[in-house]
């Protein structure tokens, strides 16, 4: 043998070393808890056909980490992520059953060219997945799929990448304390930035997309960081939509889920003359959840996002003022409105859910946003980045009664001639009615320190980061109003004067007089007079910390400096709405009392 010909044979064999021993067998297949991943032979074109048909070789989970040539696929019964080595991206499908849609195409900005893969699992949560390498054999990104079909892609040389292709209608970014924030492919023109595709986010770690056709929703999920969130937008005029979500990862993990449903969200043009009418609507919920029906309250400046209810209520305050009735409930399976001329209907209702009902389950195999941050981060991540302790309300007196409803119950006793006999109770609400105003005294001031700091936070912006100065600029205005509105309307009588008021209840049950009853109306009427005034300032001026948020959401479009900017102020609006008392803005409205109608009966007071 010629030395030429040892040294042929010797490069076979080298090359033969390196090719997996599998390359020339049947395609594969991995399951493993309601997981698949298939090597295929031919290309995957969007067809659950080719993942039913037989004749797969059969690997178990334990053989894994396995060399593939191949692009692999992943599916769950929610979820299909398809590597399409050819265009070096990873097509995402919907499922329902044995119908995919496709939903998007991830991209890395890199743009590295994919060219071999390695068959992985996790222990964590009995995922599957598939490392993508480049042609110099470096990890590109790692995929795992859950079983609940949440894909988590792990950064590897490619970093910040792009759900291309995904049809977006609106994109929202929650929020369950104070308000959601929803973009259109509008919303890049309202922060001066019309001339780019590019609408930035706050970036707050969860992302909903609802997508064309009214069927799903995208949800993406991120650790806490420094990411950059945008959407980008096409066409013009009528024509324009959103077509990808970006995320600068920072390396750190994306998550992303799709949720399936026929009607899964739902938006329609309000109509002049649903006013003051109960209005029944086309849309049906596909199941149980906690409904959103979100619209813009011209009385209060904001878009509001409301929880459907299960009946017709009427309701006093918070979100728009004095009596109102509640603008969105079902009627069975009935979907229903009333708008009234203090919010009339003007512009889109859009109807989403975020959450599932905490009393009634789904009846259906499905997520919701809030449950895939919870599988996402883990539950204790989840509920800090939520703030879900802050959703709770603060009472303002233990036993949850105002000072209208307080003072009401004791102008009875005094107009029947009861006061002595009901010396300890009057004494017990006169201690309570000066708590109640000194409490609200104190939120005041704190949605005032809320203001002022605020004002200290944008003003050293503007001065260290001029391309964020206008933007700042605008937010300082909202500020002043907020502060003309505390200096407009708030009581001049100190809180030692009301106390010397609620002193005066005591003093007049000492005796029955004649006359007693309207002296003590007199002074009740002091302090009605006093926490009116206040109990309208503190629900005021959670009106307008929620239009801060709005605006600065608005203004983050522009750039990520702009983003950066209005997560910082959406946080400190977040931090001073969070346990709100009873009479503010809120997200999870129980029924109050309306402060003008006495009870229909004298009550013990609750312990």
């Amino acid at each position: 043998m010629s030395a030429w010909t040892r040294i042929r044979v010797a490069v076979l064999v080298l090359v033969a070393a390196t090719v997996p021993s599998w390359a020339a067998a049947a395609a594969i297949k991995v399951s493993q808890g309601g997981v698949d991943v298939f090597v295929p032979q031919e290309q995957f074109r969007g067809e659950m056909s080719l993942l039913e048909k037989g004749g797969w070789e059969t690997l178990l989970p334990e053989r894994l980490p396995r060399a593939a040539s191949t692009p692999p696929v992943l599916a769950s019964a929610s979820l299909v992520a398809a590597i399409d080595g050819q265009q070096s991206v990873i097509s995402l499908y919907g499922r329902q059953g044995n119908r995919l849609a496709k939903r998007g195409d991830v991209a890395w900005d890199g743009g590295r060219r994919f060219a071999n893969y390695n068959l992985v699992r996790s222990e964590k949560g009995a995922r599957l997945g598939a490392e993508i390498r480049s042609s110099d054999n470096r990890v590109l990104a790692t995929l795992y799929l859950a079983p609940d079909g949440i894909l988590e892609i792990q950064p590897g040389e490619e970093k910040d990448l792009t759900i291309g292709n995904a049809r977006l209608k609106y994109g929202i970014v929650p929020s369950l304390i104070g308000t959601d924030f929803v973009y259109t492919a509008q919303s890049g023109t309202s922060g001066g930035s019309s001339a780019s595709n590019r609408c930035y986010l706050p970036s707050m770690n969860l992302f909903v997309g609802l997508v064309e056709g009214n069927d799903s929703m995208l949800v993406g999920v991120w650790p806490p960081g420094q990411q950059v969130a945008s959407l980008r937008t096409t066409g013009s005029g009528s024509t324009k939509g959103i077509d990808a979500f970006s995320l600068q990862t920072g390396g750190r993990s994306f998550y992303l889920a799709l949720l399936e449903r026929p009607h899964i969200w739902h938006s329609e043009p309000l109509q002049a003359d649903y006013l003051e009418r109960d209005t029944l609507i086309g849309w049906r919920r596909p199941f149980e959840a906690k409904w959103i029906g979100r619209f813009h309250v011209a009385s209060e400046e904001i878009d509001y996002p409301f929880y459907f209810r299960d009946a017709r209520v009427e309701l006093w305050g918070r979100p728009i003022r004095s009596w109102f009735w509640w603008p969105v409930w079902f009627d069975g399976q009935r979907t229903m409105i009333h708008f009234e001329k203090r919010f009339p209907p003007k512009g889109d209702l859009l109807i989403y859910y975020l959450e599932k009902h905490p009393e009634r389950p789904a009846g259906t195999a499905i997520l919701s946003p809030v449950e895939v941050l919870q599988q996402a981060l883990g539950r204790q991540e989840a509920a800090r980045l939520l703030d879900l302790a802050g959703i709770e309300e603060r009472p303002v007196v233990s036993h949850g009664l105002c000072v209208c409803e307080m003072t009401s119950r004791l102008q009875r006793f005094f107009d029947a001639g009861r006061e002595v006999q009901e010396q300890a109770q009057i004494a017990r609400y006169a201690d309570d009615v000066a708590t109640f105003i000194s409490h609200v005294r104190q939120r005041l001031l704190e949605f005032r320190d809320f203001a002022a700091q605020t004002r200290q936070l944008l003003k050293a912006r503007a001065a260290d980061e001029p391309k964020v100065a206008d933007a700042a600029s605008r937010l300082l205005g909202l500020l002043d109003e907020f502060e003309g509105v505390y200096q407009g309307a708030m009581p001049s009588a100190s809180l030692g004067e009301v106390r010397q008021w609620t002193a005066e209840f005591n003093t007049l049950a000492r005796e029955v007089r004649p006359g007693n009853d309207k002296k003590f109306d007199a002074v009740a009427e002091k302090c009605r007079s006093v926490s009116g005034n206040q109990d309208d300032l503190v629900r005021d001026l959670s009106v307008l910390a929620i239009r801060l948020a709005e605006k600065a959401a608005q203004e983050a479009v522009q750039s990520p400096e702009h983003a950066a900017l209005a997560r910082d102020v959406i946080a400190r609006t977040r931090q001073i709405l969070r346990n709100p008392t009873p009479l503010e803005v809120r997200r999870h409205h129980r029924l109050a009392p309306d402060p003008g109608r006495p009870t229909e009966d004298d009550q013990e007071m609750p312990e």
